[in-house]
């Protein structure tokens, strides 16, 4: 009984694997959080509260999505996707940061370039279970 719970497990995981594979999935998915990233990025934001210690990390956090998904929808295109999603990710971070450094509401912040980048490195690191989980 305890194969069929696990077989039952492994069919979940490859529908899941499958589905986030699917390519209009994954160029939806990248289109759609490159919106809200880039929203989110040229907003005016009124008082820090709960952001002001959370900030940092959420750049490093949306920068790791953000290579992440570059490289779904990449993956089977080119060689070098891994490297070339960090560049996309890294280079649409620092894009961001010179937009706002032309808003009246927000400022241009080398910690945020940092922290972007320290996220689009953070995938790499974990590419190779990242890897595993996706073509098990």
């Amino acid at each position: 009984m305890a194969m069929k719970s696990s077989k039952k497990q492994r069919g979940l995981t490859n529908t899941a694997s499958e589905l986030i594979n699917a390519k209009p999935f994954s160029y939806s998915l990248l289109l759609l959080w490159l919106i809200i990233v880039a929203t989110l990025s040229v907003i005016p934001v009124h008082g820090k509260g709960l952001l002001e210690n959370s900030d940092k990390f959420l750049h490093l956090l949306s920068y790791l999505i953000t290579c992440c998904l570059f490289y779904l929808c990449f993956k089977d295109k080119m060689r070098g996707v891994l490297y070339r999603s960090f560049l996309c990710s890294f280079f649409f971070g620092l894009l961001m940061e010179v937009i706002q450094a032309f808003l009246p509401h927000r400022d241009f912040s080398w910690g945020d370039i940092f922290f972007n980048l320290t996220g689009a490195l953070g995938f790499v690191a974990v590419y190779p279970l990242f890897k595993k989980i996706t073509t098990d």
